[in-house]
């Protein structure tokens, strides 16, 4: 659960910009809101930094639209010049779901998490069989995104700035 602890401690998300109308699910599954026109996720394109990290640490994401519904990023963190921790992520729409998808270079398969909520500026995924995190929340603030990653007993924020 380290491994997944750190691969999403660097990542930061993404907010829709479209209306959206709720539909609900079985009590067990959480809600999620359906988009009446494909997300726009452009926004997220570019580089980004975290402006809350611990000191002596920095730690970077870079997104990039490969097609219309599937965004990948690459997020990295550094110390004293040297790479600690890497991972790669995808954003992808498949069969009218989307899915976000987290691989660091340590762990052998990738770990998926499936939206449940999207608004306007505003998302959360979710997967419910792993231990941490299990809910990742992301939303845009001005021009910083701020994401918090959780389970029921913990929580982890982070903020992150666009660079020139």
């Amino acid at each position: 659960m380290n491994k997944i602890l750190i691969s999403v401690l660097f990542l930061f998300m993404i907010a829709c910009q479209s209306k959206s109308t709720e539909t609900s699910q079985e009590s067990s599954e959480p809600s999620v809101t359906i988009q009446e026109e494909t997300p726009n996720f452009d926004w997220l394109i570019g580089q980004w930094e975290r402006v809350n990290e611990e000191k002596g640490k920095n730690t970077f994401e870079n997104w990039e639209k490969i097609k219309e519904g599937h965004y990948y990023g690459f997020g990295f963190t550094m110390r004293n010049g040297d790479t600690i921790t890497q991972e790669k992520m995808t954003i992808i729409q498949s069969n009218e779901e989307w899915k976000l998808t987290v691989k660091v270079p340590e762990d052998t398969a990738a770990v998926d998490f499936d939206l449940s909520n999207l608004n306007d500026n505003e998302f959360t995924f979710v997967n419910k069989e792993i231990d941490f995190p299990n809910t990742i929340h992301y939303w845009k603030n001005g021009d910083q995104i701020q994401a918090t990653v959780a389970n029921s007993e913990f929580q982890i924020d982070f903020e992150f700035k666009r660079l020139n």
